[in-house]
């Protein structure tokens, strides 16, 4: 899990909501079977990001992998 970066969408830079961190250590998953469904994911596919703050560990999910940018 790469660790300690940055990450931003639509250019706007993400912080936890939590401690406020700008920090982040990053997981990709997929959703597969009958939880696209339950979680209405059809639409954007099946592999999103996790962004998992390196303060105080709140996870962040995004549905679309490619929409987070990372950067150190």
């Amino acid at each position: 899990m790469p660790a300690n970066q940055k990450a931003s969408v639509n250019g706007k830079p993400i912080v936890c909501p939590v401690c406020g961190c700008d920090r982040f250590g990053s997981k990709q998953f997929m959703v597969t079977g009958k939880w696209l469904q339950v979680l209405d994911m059809e639409e954007w596919g099946e592999e999103g990001i996790m962004l998992i703050c390196v303060r105080c560990t709140h996870i962040e999910y995004f549905a679309k992998k490619d929409a987070v940018v990372l950067s150190d």
